[in-house]
């Protein structure tokens, strides 16, 4: 299974988006981004300000934020993404494009007896089925009722169409995905959009399901932006709190050259070793005395 950012890295050739700890809370309170105190809202943050550098003369507008399997925080992670975003004073609209289990309506607090699905059968306009969140901090679309054919509604010319007014009316379109090697969904809404980012589970997600994955977007010509590592494990040091894998970012009360050398002491090879008394000769001194 995939335990640090550098096998992500291996795996992908890319380095990851960012790291995101785990949180017993988070399952009753997934909205952490919220809270922008609070570790996890630091996280994607994080996240937000890397997707800027992903490509800095063509920045990616549409994102779908996806997984290998089901249990890796996609839902979640698209969530507390866009509610980032939006903090940043960026116009946002959430998609819930997951037709199959979605799961964001239900995070959010919100009916999805209309949305996506009624939209892309021509039941309402797009202007009616998107509902401003949290005093317009974001607009939702929700997944509507679930289809028989889920795969073909998203690989239709209306939903492209819907992706390119989405495009035009916001400054970044989050969609939630279903995962990569379930259905074809996912493999289809990433190649309509500008990229993808890929959820993966610390300690669950196996190299041989990432590796999957990546072929399954590049079967498509689907871009991948950037991969997540999520539920990393955390631990408390000192005052501060800081994450065990990543890009080293905590916040911590000890000086990293104190830790540095605590763990150098640690090393067998690390021991005082004999000083060696070389008794004073005439000749000795004699060579001293000319240098």
């Amino acid at each position: 299974s995939v335990k640090s950012s550098s096998d992500l890295l291996d795996l992908s050739g890319t380095t990851p988006l960012g790291v995101i700890g785990f949180d017993p809370n988070a399952e009753t309170t997934p909205l952490s981004a919220l809270d922008q105190q609070a570790p996890r809202s630091e996280s994607f943050r994080q996240i937000r300000t890397n997707l800027q550098y992903v490509d800095v003369d063509n920045p990616p507008k549409v994102l779908a934020v996806t997984s290998s399997v089901a249990g890796e925080g996609k839902s979640t992670a698209a969530c507390n993404l866009a509610i980032s975003m939006a903090q940043s004073d960026l116009r946002v609209c959430l998609v819930e494009a997951d037709l199959r289990r979605p799961k964001v309506a239900d995070y959010l607090g919100v009916d999805s007896a209309v949305g996506l699905t009624d939209v892309l059968a021509e039941k309402i306009a797009l202007e009616d089925a998107l509902i401003p969140w949290s005093r317009d901090l974001l607009a939702l679309l929700p997944s509507g009722g679930i289809p028989p054919n889920p795969s073909e509604l998203l690989a239709s010319e209306h939903m492209k169409e819907v992706l390119l007014e989405l495009r035009a009316d916001f400054d970044a379109v989050i969609l939630d995905t279903a995962p990569l090697l379930m259905v074809s969904d996912a493999s289809i809404t990433s190649a309509a959009a500008d990229g993808a980012i890929l959820m993966v589970r610390y300690g669950k997600t196996t190299a041989d399901q990432v590796a999957k994955s990546l072929d399954a977007l590049e079967q498509v010509d689907a871009r991948l932006l950037g991969t997540v590592l999520n539920f990393a494990p955390t631990k408390r040091r000192g005052y501060g709190y800081g994450y065990g894998y990543g890009y080293g970012y905590g916040y911590g009360s000890e000086n990293p050259r104190q830790k540095a050398y605590a763990r150098l002491r640690k090393r067998p090879s690390f021991r005082k070793q004999p000083t060696t008394v070389k008794p004073v000769t005439p000749e000795t001194l004699s060579s001293t005395q000319h240098s």
